[in-house]
């Protein structure tokens, strides 16, 4: 699929009102904003920064004390990228458990250049530089299991550019903190006839320490430390020496197991002493500098080279709902990442994506008014539209007008120009 941007920033559409039928429910809309608490799955998406010195060199060079100026950069562009999680509401979780229990699935596209510098050392940390553009749009969909089975359905996006404010770091880890603009275009169960919108305020951390052991992209299970792999939480490991040992696994060194002790690690395995170490660095470094290479010693901790990027968990969606007939938003064509003010380029075969309330009857139109693409949704997915030939020609500006029950609802205002 060719790389597309996406529109955000967008005000939302006016939405015609038409009052649904009242319904005895187990759980009630509320009349205030709600939040969502949203956990994605970590490692689905986002790219690792490219740094200078690299992971791998980061911990011989702290060995040495003092602190490492670090430069990082990240350069991505994804299309249709698909990941999930957890979703959990607990203000409607209070009348039924069953929005304690929900899934959340999305597909989106992405687009980010970020440039950080910081200095990293045993308890000191600074970032002197973060900067950078970034757009995300995404289709997602909730599930729940109350009682009527809910589901909610909804766009994500953001274009604009990052600053300073919106990162940090502190004991190696790199924290980022984004504000996205939510909409809601469609529900079922006790969702049904609510639209409405809000914010999901998202935080993603990048360990620039390194969050495997023993050099493994992907985490302490993704691969064998040097020397081989102890099961996780198993306090044994290969002999110090590197060796596997005739009989297999022997018991960790007492260095690294008076360490557990004195800080109730608890079970003293590979993740339990990472996460203490990256947090502790200094209670560490007598191990960090004993047997470079050697799995026995922990030495894993001054080779670390796996830089795990994850969401955090519980990120806070707030969507204010409300009763209404629908809602369409459109996610392509969009203005280029980060400047969410500028028109789209645009193509005679430049697709349009919209993501809009099922059953609505839409129609995309130019600024001069005329319907250059039209389609009857199906499902508030992900729905793609092919203009009409010379669809474009003379346009500055599209937007959806879609007709859902007795009602007309508009979408977001795309300007275009077309691609020279």
């Amino acid at each position: 699929m060719k790389r597309r941007t996406i529109v955000a920033f967008a005000v939302m559409s006016v939405i015609g009102a038409v009052v649904p039928v009242a319904t005895a429910r187990a759980a009630e809309i509320p009349a205030s904003p709600m939040d969502f608490q949203v956990s994605i799955a970590s490692g689905q998406m986002g790219a690792q920064p490219d740094c200078d010195p690299s992971p791998e060199e980061i911990g011989p060079k702290l060995m040495g004390g003092g602190t490492i100026e670090m430069k990082c950069t990240i350069d991505e562009t994804m299309s249709d990228a698909e990941s999930g999680g957890t979703v959990s509401n607990p203000t409607l979780a209070e009348s039924d458990d069953g929005f304690n229990d929900g899934v959340i699935n999305q597909t989106c596209d992405m687009d980010q250049e970020l440039q950080m510098v910081m200095s990293i050392g045993m308890g000191q940390n600074k970032m002197s530089k973060f900067k950078g553009k970034m757009f995300q749009a995404c289709a997602w969909k909730m599930e729940f299991t109350d009682a009527e089975s809910s589901t909610l359905s909804g766009t994500m996006e953001m274009n604009g550019v990052m600053g300073s404010d919106d990162g940090s770091v502190a004991d190696g880890m790199v924290t980022m903190t984004m504000a996205m603009k939510v909409y809601m275009v469609d529900g079922t169960g006790i969702f049904e006839g609510y639209t409405g919108g809000g914010e999901f305020t998202r935080t993603e951390s990048m360990d620039m320490m390194g969050g495997g052991m023993g050099g493994a992209p992907g985490g302490p299970n993704a691969g064998p430390p040097q020397g081989g792999q102890a099961p996780s939480g198993d306090t044994t490991g290969p002999p110090a020496d590197g060796s596997t040992g005739p009989t297999g696994p022997v018991q960790m060194p007492k260095e690294v197991l008076d360490l557990c002790a004195k800080n109730n690690l608890n079970p003293c395995d590979e993740q339990s002493i990472q996460k203490f170490c990256q947090k502790n660095m200094a209670a560490c470094s007598s191990i960090m500098k004993q047997s470079v290479g050697s799995f026995g010693k922990v030495a894993a901790f001054a080779t670390l080279n796996a830089v795990v990027r994850k969401f955090a968990e519980d990120n806070a969606m707030t969507m204010q709902l409300k009763k209404g007939a629908g809602a369409v938003r459109i996610l392509s064509p969009a203005a280029p990442t980060g400047q969410p003010k500028s028109p789209a380029e645009v193509t005679a075969a430049s697709k349009i994506e919209i993501v809009a309330t099922e059953g609505a009857n839409c129609a995309v139109k130019t600024n001069r008014g005329k319907t250059i693409a039209a389609k009857v949704i199906s499902s508030p997915e992900l729905t793609v539209l092919k203009p009409k030939a010379g669809a474009y020609i003379g346009a500055t500006s599209i937007r959806a007008v879609c007709k859902i029950g007795g009602a007309s609802v508009t979408s977001n205002v795309v300007k275009v120009k077309i691609r020279k």
